[in-house]
């Protein structure tokens, strides 16, 4: 390699704009999208590094995808202008969450317990052909209902005497049958536990 070339090369590492280090994540603020970093080299650590680049004044609603580290999750910080407090996260080892945000209020997140959070008006699963999912309340109470009032026709036919106008005839009331009556539905009877609305 020529001098020029080496000499080239040690002045952009000397006053170049960016630098780059290995760090582990000791905290992660979700509310501020920032993360606090132990560095590798050094054991320095760093306050508020971003956990995107590309920030919008604070606004989460307009930061599109982010990428959350885990706690010990080793990342790859970089500073703009070798200002530390311009530290960002290029990369990560391990993520905690992921969320999408949007000007319009969606948002998507997955944990890393394995749960997903949506909200949006409308939500496509499979490709729609099962249609909508059944809204418990207002199912349960209608087939609760319902079962009320089959149980009230099984007890008034069951405990039913009827007497004759006149006559020595005695008409014996029906017996009871045991188990005619239908049990009441209850919201965990058709609900899916994972997928809630």
């Amino acid at each position: 390699m020529s001098e020029e070339i080496k000499a080239a090369l040690k002045k952009i590492v000397k006053t170049g704009d960016m630098a780059i280090g290995r760090g582990v994540v000791l905290a992660v603020d979700k509310d501020r999208a920032t993360c606090q970093v132990q560095l590798v080299a050094n054991n320095e650590v760093l306050n508020d590094v971003k956990i995107k680049p590309i920030v919008c004044d604070g606004n989460l609603n307009q930061m599109g995808i982010i990428l959350y580290p885990a706690v010990n999750a080793y990342v790859l910080v970089s500073n703009v202008n070798q200002v530390k407090a311009d530290a960002v996260i290029l990369s990560c080892t391990l993520i905690d969450s992921i969320e999408l945000q949007t000007p319009n209020n969606l948002l998507l997140e997955v944990g890393n317990d394995g749960t997903i959070k949506l909200n949006a008006d409308s939500i496509i699963l499979n490709k729609g052909n099962n249609n909508g999912i059944p809204l418990v309340k207002p199912l349960t109470k209608a087939i609760a209902d319902l079962q009320n009032q089959v149980n009230q026709l099984i007890t008034a036919f069951t405990t039913h005497t009827h007497t004759p106008p006149a006559g020595p005839v005695i008409i014996a009331p029906p017996a009871q049958i045991p188990g005619l009556t239908v049990p009441t539905i209850q919201e965990g009877d058709i609900a899916n536990p994972n997928i809630k609305q």
